[in-house]
């Protein structure tokens, strides 16, 4: 248990130190230190972000938490106009769309991992030759993770639901007034 206390620790002490550089660079010149300030932020978050978007997540309290929420539902959230929360982007405004998408990614799952399963029960039964099997069971794996990476965004679209209903006291929104 300590050890697992001791990572946690460690991985927030690292965030902190990124934060820290990113801050140190948009204190500096930001436009210069853009691209310093993109590679700090890969290391927490796959997503390309404005210098407006680092500006925001940096300056806004318990936002830079979000960072990585963000990045993993790139697809379905972006940043408000007020610049106090996130709402959802283009065509997942919508309820039904997101219920559909929902709908989709569920059946993407349960095909895609019951073929996966299939070929495996069907490779065990019936082929014989070493080929065919190693063919037949890696085919499998593809299925099943393609299946697994559907379940995934199933999962980033179900939590992005809450990260819209979190509202931030945003200092830039009160710079801009």
């Amino acid at each position: 248990m300590p050890l697992q206390l001791a990572q946690k620790s460690t991985g927030k002490l690292k965030k902190f130190d990124i934060f820290k550089e990113i801050k140190t660079y948009l204190d500096d010149s930001p436009d210069k230190n853009f691209s310093a300030i993109c590679v700090a932020i890969s290391c927490i978050c796959k997503r390309e972000l404005t210098l407006q978007e680092v500006k925001w997540f940096i300056m806004t309290p318990h936002a830079f938490d979000y960072l990585k929420a963000y990045s993993d539902q790139e697809r379905y959230i972006e940043l408000s106009e007020n610049m106090d929360s996130f709402r959802y982007s283009g065509k997942y405004q919508s309820k039904i769309v997101r219920n559909i998408e929902h709908l989709a990614l569920v059946l993407a799952y349960i095909v895609l991992a019951s073929i996966g399963v299939f070929i495996f029960i069907y490779t065990q039964s019936k082929v014989e030759t070493l080929l065919m099997s190693i063919s037949g069971y890696i085919f499998g794996i593809i299925f099943i993770m393609f299946g697994i990476m559907a379940l995934i965004q199933k999962g980033h679209l179900s939590s992005s639901k809450s990260t819209v209903k979190r509202k931030f006291c945003s200092v830039m929104a009160n710079e801009q007034d």
